[in-house]
């Protein structure tokens, strides 16, 4: 399939030298693997060069988008008229609304004579497949929304996930609804309201936008100190280094590859969720105590007994666990492994790469998975000298959480 390639942040770039340079590193990335990139004709440049501020370049980049998928054969599929009658009548409501709720395709559809939900359902999965239309199914809420304008739900999403620096809130209208201090937690602490998001998010259908953002690992439950927050970690602030002095070390390296941005946020989304669960859900305790998170920190107690440590270290490209000597290591270094495939399964299309390593006790450096095994170092392997490998993967959110309850 053909790759388009967009680079972001255009208007940092003060040279144009610059961004050749950029060019010149993505030419060769594309010759060594072989990528079938379409060239930027206009810009005479292997990617798209978008201003995030201005806007600029997103037109070009438009224009690219459609011309290959002219040129796409697979695109050049035959459908019953009746179907094309439906997709008329959605494209045509794109005029009046971003958005259509399942009931309202469904009732477009009967008047096209489509009267069975499964081909209904199979319809918007072309639709979908083909990029006409947003419509998400791994939950019945998100079933319940057929996208029509990609754009608004960008600008739902960017609305919580944002760049104080690009893009801020003007705070006296905050102040008015009672909403200032929420406003500051959120970019403070990452911690949002529901009184918050239902503000944000005013005549918007928030119980989609929320399991929207649950399932793509952007955002997740959390209770403190009695109440119900909704933790956003991209928008975690201060960073925090844990003396590690008395803890042991397994370590998570991508430096073979790299260490995409995003990753640890969706790592950390993906613990506290799956603690809100553990822990509030089966009433062993009624807040999270064991709790603290940074920008390239997080300990989280994933269920009684278990707490998971983990850190981001950005100049090698790692991610850490820290566990106590009293601690199960083999659980945690499970959880966080399975965690990560589940990641790289659903956000980064199976594409991450790592190599598990540990810390000895006597020289602090790390030896590889095997050999930590044969000499059974503590306390991450059990008395026979294995570490159970993770077994949830490919599955939806709730499946997938729900096997780490016992």
């Amino acid at each position: 399939a053909p790759v388009i390639l967009a680079g972001t942040f255009s208007h940092e770039i003060k040279e144009k030298l610059q961004v050749k340079t950029i060019d010149n590193l993505l030419k060769g990335f594309i010759e060594d693997f072989g990528t079938n990139v379409v060239f930027n004709q206009r810009e005479n440049l292997y990617f798209h060069a978008i201003d995030n501020k201005y806007g600029t370049g997103i037109s070009n980049l438009r224009s690219s988008v459609e011309a290959a998928t002219l040129k796409d054969v697979s695109v050049s599929q035959e459908v019953s008229v009746r179907w094309m009658g439906l997709l008329d009548q959605i494209i045509e409501k794109r005029k009046s609304s971003p958005y259509l709720t399942f009931s309202q395709v469904r009732d477009i559809g009967k008047g096209e004579n489509i009267l069975t939900q499964s081909e209904l359902e199979t319809a918007l999965s072309l639709f979908h497949e083909r990029g006409f239309v947003v419509h998400l199914t791994s939950t019945n809420v998100l079933k319940q929304i057929i996208v029509l304008k990609p754009q608004w739900l960008v600008d739902c999403l960017c609305k919580v996930i944002r760049d104080k620096s690009l893009h801020s809130f003007n705070e006296e209208n905050f102040r008015k609804v009672g909403l200032l201090d929420d406003m500051k937690i959120l970019f403070a602490k990452g911690q949002a309201s529901r009184d918050l998001l239902d503000y944000l998010w005013e005549n918007e259908p928030v119980e989609f936008l929320l399991d929207l953002m649950k399932r793509t690992m952007l955002l997740s439950e959390l209770n403190l100190e009695n109440k119900l927050v909704y933790i956003v970690p991209s928008l975690l602030q201060s960073d925090h280094f844990p003396d590690s002095e008395n803890m042991y070390k397994c370590e998570f390296d991508f430096s073979s590859s790299f260490l995409p941005a995003g990753v640890f946020q969706r790592l950390i989304c993906l613990c506290v969720e799956g603690s809100h669960r553990n822990n509030y859900e089966k009433g062993t305790m009624s807040n999270q105590k064991n709790i603290a998170l940074y920008q390239n920190y997080g300990m989280i107690e994933f269920e009684k007994g278990c707490v998971i440590r983990l850190q981001e270290c950005k100049n090698t490209q790692t991610i850490i666990v820290h566990v106590k000597e009293t601690e199960n290591g083999a659980k945690c270094y499970n959880v966080v492994q399975s965690l990560l495939h589940k990641v790289n399964a659903d956000a980064m299309g199976t594409g991450l790469s790592w190599e598990v390593k540990f810390e000895t006790r006597n020289s602090a450096d790390y030896v590889s998975f095997a050999e930590s095994q044969s000499q059974r170092i503590s306390p991450w392997f059990q008395k026979e000298g294995k570490l159970d490998q993770p077994s949830v993967q490919n599955t939806n959110l709730d499946d997938f959480l729900e096997a780490f309850r016992g």
